[in-house]
């Protein structure tokens, strides 16, 4: 059942709940949006390793990460359990791939930080720069 124009919707309630998600059960997208709407991840590995992608569909996406298929990004193949430990749904493809250049860029304590919600790195990633 879809949302009416303007309603919101949990993402987790619209593609299904699975287990080793980290994405917060509150996140929330007006459903006219997921059409269009793009997210950038960081993945966790069992070697404690981060992996950052971006995608249309990050549930999917995560599954397929996941289940090892040929879809499952190589650097992730073998080193399962994985963990989705940050995400963020971007209004399109090209300010998605704008902020997954910019997470690339992180270095590993950065990248801790965003995962805690330090509010400085997310406003970097998302916009290129600080907020004043």
């Amino acid at each position: 059942m879809l949302a009416g124009a303007g309603q919101r919707i949990d993402i987790l309630a619209r593609y299904g709940k699975f287990n080793g998600c980290g994405l917060e059960s509150g996140l929330t997208v007006k459903d006219e949006d997921l059409e269009m709407a793009w997210f950038v991840y960081l993945i966790r590995n069992n070697l404690g390793q981060l992996y950052c992608g971006a995608t249309n569909h990050v549930i999917r996406r995560f599954r397929e990460h996941s289940g090892g298929s040929k879809k499952a990004a190589r650097a992730l193949r073998g080193k399962t359990p994985l963990q989705l430990e940050w995400s963020i749904q971007l209004p399109d493809k090209a300010a998605a791939l704008r902020c997954e250049y910019r997470v690339k860029q992180l270095g590993r304590q950065q990248k801790l930080r965003l995962i805690a919600g330090d509010e400085a790195v997310r406003q970097r990633v998302v916009h290129g720069r600080t907020e004043q």
